[in-house]
C-alpha cells in the first residue's frame, strides 16, 4: 500500500511537537508499506523555515524512510490574516508537488486538519488522481478559532463552515481522535455515521519504557544538569500559543514562588517571547522556559519532573478533545495536573493518574500542588496507574494497525488492490 499524506505539519527529523503522524509513518513503512508526504516548511510552533531555502520544493527522506516533499509556505505575519496567507500559499505548493512532483502510484490520499485548507489539497489530488480521499480531523475547526477569539469575521467564518462541510462530503471517511468529535460530527453537522472512526491519540511506549529504563540515575543527572534537583518539578510539553493559557500558570508561579515548585515550560509558539517577558518583569524565578527538542528528549524530561501540566483555555470545544501531551506524561509514569475539562478531565480520572484543577483559578491550582507536594506515595500510584490505563487504550502501534485495517478497507471498497 502507498499513502500520500497531506499534512502541512510533518515534522522533520529531530523535531519537537506532536508527532502522531510521523510515528504511523514509521511504523507502516516498518511493515513495507509506503507514505509519501506533502509537508510545510515551518514548524508549527516557531514558524522558522526547517530547511535551506533553495526554490519552493525540497525532496528528502526521513531517518525512517518516509519519502518528504517539503513545500514552501510564507512567514507567517501576527494575527489571522498572516495565519491565512501560510495556509492558502502551502495549498498552492502542496497542490503543485502532489499533481506533478509526487508522481508514484498511489492507492488514496490522507489529509489531517488544521488547517482545514490542507483538505482542498487532498480533495484536489483525488479528483485528478481518482484516489479516495480520507480526511482527519485533530482539532474542530473552525469552532476552536471561534471560541479562542482568533476568528471573528462573519464572512471567514461562514466560509470555513462551507469548506468544511465540502470536505465531509466529499470524503471518502472522516477519521476523528475522540468520541464527542464523532457526536458533533454526526448530530451536528451531518456526517453519516457510517463515513465516520474514531482512532484517539496515543503514546509511544516502546519510546517511554527505553526513556524508564535509564533508570533514576539518569533522572538525577537531567535535574542535576538544569539546576533543579531540589525542586518539585511540573513539566509543560507543548506549544505556548493563544489557545493554551500559559499566562495562568505565571499567576500560580507568582502564588508558589518561595516554595520549592518549579515550572519547566518546552516547547515555542506565538506567545513564548511575550510570556518570558513577562516572567522576567515579575522575578518568576521559578518557570524555566526551554526551546522544543527531539522526542526521546522531551520524554527524558517528562520523567524527570513531578507531574505534567495540561492547560488549555476554558471554551467549551475544548472539552472534546484529549490533551495530546497528556498521553506522554502517562507513558512516562508521571501523574498529570490536568487543568483542562470535558473529556481530558474524564481520562484522568477514569485512569485516577492526577488531579484536576480549573484553569482559570489559580488559588485552586497553587493549593491542589501544595498538596501533592505532601504526597509522594499518592503521586507514584496515580503515575503507575496511569501507565496502566494508557497502555491498555492508548498504545500507539495498536491505533496505528486500526488505521492501517481502515485504510486497506477503503482500498478494497475503491477496488484499488484485492483483499488478501
Amino acid at each position: 500500500m502507498h499513502v500520500l499524506l497531506v499534512h502541512q505539519y510533518f515534522l522533520d527529523d529531530q523535531q519537537g511537537g506532536g508527532a502522531r503522524w510521523n510515528e504511523m509513518a514509521r511504523i507502516w513503512v516498518g511493515m513495507g508499506h509506503q507514505v509519501t508526504v506533502l509537508a510545510g516548511d515551518r514548524h508549527y510552533m516557531a514558524h522558522s523555515a526547517r530547511r535551506p531555502r533553495a526554490g519552493c520544493w525540497q525532496k528528502s527522506r526521513t531517518n525512517d524512510g518516509v519519502l518528504v516533499w517539503w513545500c514552501r509556505a510564507m512567514r507567517p505575519k501576527p494575527g489571522l490574516l498572516g495565519r491565512l496567507l501560510e495556509y492558502l500559499s502551502f495549498m498552492f505548493t502542496g497542490s503543485w508537488a502532489g499533481l506533478f512532483l509526487a508522481r508514484d502510484r498511489y492507492d488514496l490520499v490522507v489529509c489531517t486538519s488544521p488547517p482545514l485548507l490542507v483538505g482542498l489539497v487532498g480533495l484536489l489530488i483525488g479528483r485528478v488522481k481518482r484516489l479516495p480521499m480520507v480526511f482527519e480531523v485533530r482539532d474542530l475547526w473552525p469552532e476552536s478559532a471561534m471560541e479562542t477569539g482568533v476568528l471573528t469575521n462573519k464572512w471567514m467564518v461562514r466560509w470555513a463552515l462551507w469548506l468544511e462541510k465540502v470536505l465531509y462530503q466529499s470524503a471518502h471517511s472522516v477519521v476523528v481522535l475522540t468520541p464527542a468529535f464523532k457526536r458533533i460530527l454526526s448530530s451536528e453537522k451531518g456526517v453519516p455515521l457510517h463515513k465516520l472512526i474514531c482512532i484517539p491519540n496515543g503514546a509511544n511506549f516502546a519510546l517511554a519504557d527505553l526513556v524508564s529504563e535509564a533508570g533514576e540515575k539518569h533522572r538525577t543527572m537531567l535535574r542535576s544538569e538544569l539546576g533543579i534537583s531540589e525542586r518539585f518539578v511540573i513539566v509543560y510539553l507543548g506549544a505556548h500559543g493563544e489557545a493554551n493559557y500559559l499566562e495562568g500558570i505565571l499567576e500560580v508561579a507568582h502564588i508558589l514562588l518561595q516554595t520549592p515548585v518549579l515550572f519547566l515550560l518546552i516547547g515555542d509558539g506565538a506567545r513564548k517571547e511575550a510570556l518570558q517577558l513577562e516572567a522576567k518583569k515579575r522575578n518568576l524565578t521559578n518557570i524555566l522556559f526551554l526551546n522544543p527538542c527531539p522526542r526521546q528528549k522531551a520524554l527524558a524530561y517528562v520523567r524527570a519532573s513531578d507531574m505534567g501540566l495540561s492547560i488549555l483555555q476554558k471554551v467549551p470545544v475544548f472539552g472534546t478533545i484529549y490533551s495530546n501531551k497528556t498521553f506522554d506524561y502517562l507513558s512516562c509514569r508521571t501523574p498529570v495536573l490536568m487543568a483542562i475539562d470535558g473529556l481530558s478531565r474524564e481520562l484522568i480520572e477514569k485512569a485516577n493518574a492526577g488531579v484536576y484543577v480549573d484553569a482559570k483559578n489559580p488559588l485552586d491550582i497553587a493549593s491542589k500542588i501544595r498538596h501533592c507536594m505532601q504526597e509522594p506515595e499518592l503521586l507514584k500510584k496515580w503515575g503507575e496507574s496511569g501507565y496502566r490505563y494508557a497502555k491498555l487504550n492508548f498504545d500507539r502501534e495498536v491505533l496505528t494497525q486500526l488505521f492501517l485495517d481502515h485504510l486497506k478497507s477503503i482500498i478494497r471498497k475503491e477496488n484499488h488492490i484485492k483483499p488478501n
